[in-house]
């Protein structure tokens, strides 16, 4: 069977020769950061997400921590679900708050909304939702109710949902922040790089400050930070990228309807993203997940397409609490939900490069699978 890894970044001959082009540009003009395509990148992600203000920086997790210092989470906790990626808590850490791990809705793989309202108390600041595969969950109005009514901050960890929308509401717009990752395997990707944004003007003068070590335009450092600058060259491959997010999330959507189309058709057990896409939604498609009953079921279907050269994939193969790093601290919670879906789910290839054919033949390699 044809290799078809789980993620990977595509760009076309035109996004190359754009690319090729801009990049001698960008040489002679000598300015290598916070130049024009800077500037670009943050002016498609703040029309995007249709907030005031967007500042991109080396990494999503750079902007995460960016957030969190600016609201000042240190010996505050700052609530997330089990089901996200480690740098979720470390930002925190290295912020000086306190992660607090709650449990998923298993339907949505957004943050069980019940669970987050047992664990929240009077230092509680934050909450981190992750729109897991790019889906926006239709309880998240309801979260930020919640968040609103306790007077805690609602932060978007948009790093799989550039290009969705819940409502007509583009992913990111939600929060009092967000952020975007730009990693080589997002949907839009610099190589490396984030994004926040805001309607906050304090934050975004925060940002601005604390990407370049905290020191001002006149070179006096008003807050020890980082080095959390963006390079021009990063921010060009993300700027070719953006310009088509329209095309590339209708592509990937198109993909995915084939997946759910050929599912039903080889009458796969499974459960899949059959209507994360709708009148009032539409997921980036991040990852096409398909959940099974049975943890021996998933990881018989791994293996064997494994074993054809198919990336088959998960969201993330652990809870955050079974991080070697973190597992004593968390040892006494629970997480059933989280760990359900971690075990037995599976995120099939879904690269933009992919034709009718490659689904076809993975899915037909899935059921031979299940029928032996």
């Amino acid at each position: 069977m044809k290799n078809n890894w789980n993620s990977s970044p595509k760009f076309s001959e035109e996004d190359i020769e754009k690319y090729t082009n801009s990049v001698s540009q960008i040489l002679y003009s000598g300015k290598l950061i916070l130049g024009e395509y800077t500037d670009k990148l943050e002016y498609l992600f703040s029309k995007f997400s249709t907030k005031k203000y967007a500042v991109a920086v080396s990494s999503a997790t750079a902007a995460l921590e960016i957030i969190l210092k600016h609201i000042n989470v240190r010996g505050k906790k700052v609530v997330i679900p089990a089901n996200t990626f480690i740098s979720t808590l470390y930002a925190i850490k290295n912020a000086g708050g306190i992660p607090v791990i709650v449990d998923i809705d298993y339907d949505s793989l957004s943050i069980s909304i019940d669970d987050l309202c047992e664990n929240i108390d009077e230092n509680t600041c934050a909450v981190i939702v992750t729109h897991i595969a790019g889906i926006m969950c239709d309880s998240l109005p309801l979260l930020k109710s919640v968040c609103n009514k306790r007077g805690l901050y609602l932060i978007e960890d948009c790093s799989h949902s550039v290009g969705a929308y819940l409502e007509n509401k583009p992913a990111g717009s939600f929060g009092y922040a967000s952020i975007y990752s730009l990693y080589p395997t997002k949907i839009v990707t610099a190589g490396t790089g984030g994004v926040i944004v805001t309607d906050e003007n304090s934050l975004y003068k925060k940002a601005n400050l604390m990407r370049t070590h905290g020191v001002n335009s006149v070179g006096n450092c008003e807050e020890l930070s980082s080095d959390w600058i963006i390079s021009e060259f990063n921010a060009l491959a993300a700027v070719i990228q953006m310009e088509k997010l329209k095309k590339i999330i209708e592509k990937r959507n198109f993909l995915a309807k084939l997946y759910v189309q050929y599912l039903k058709e080889f009458n796969v057990p499974g459960k899949f993203q059959d209507e994360y896409s709708s009148s009032s939604k539409t997921s980036s498609f991040y990852k096409f997940i398909l959940k099974f009953e049975s943890t021996n079921m998933t990881n018989l279907i791994t293996n064997a397409l494994s074993k054809e050269h198919v990336g088959v994939g998960k969201c993330y193969p652990f809870l955050l609490s079974e991080h070697h790093c973190v597992k004593n601290e968390f040892k006494n919670r629970s997480f059933p939900l989280a760990k359900k879906f971690i075990d037995n789910h599976i995120a099939l290839p879904l690269n933009v490069d992919m034709t009718d054919t490659d689904i076809k033949n993975i899915v037909s390699h899935i059921n031979k699978i299940i029928i032996r």
